[in-house]
C-alpha cells in the first residue's frame, strides 16, 4: 500500500515556476488556479503561490482518478 501523504512542505513555486514544472504554459496555470483544480494560494502581495509537494500530490492525485482507483490503495 502506498502513503500518499505530504513528508515536507517542499520549494515554494511562483505563478511561471508552477508552469514550467507542469510543463504548461503560464496561462493554463493560471487558468487551473482560477477555476480551483490546483493547489495554490494567494499572498498578501497578490502573487500566487503553490509548492512542489502539494503540485507533485495533486498530479499523482489525478492519475489516481484516471486511472479509477480510490484513496490509500
Amino acid at each position: 500500500m502506498m502513503d500518499w501523504t505530504i513528508k515536507e512542505p517542499g520549494i515554494l513555486l511562483g505563478l511561471q515556476e508552477i508552469a514550467r514544472y507542469l510543463r504548461v504554459s503560464r496561462k493554463t496555470a493560471w487558468r487551473w488556479i482560477q477555476f480551483q483544480v490546483f493547489p495554490a494560494c494567494k499572498t498578501p502581495a497578490g502573487l500566487w503561490m503553490s509548492s512542489t509537494s502539494l503540485v507533485d500530490a495533486w498530479i499523482l492525485a489525478r492519475h489516481r482518478v484516471a486511472l479509477g482507483l480510490r484513496s490509500k490503495e
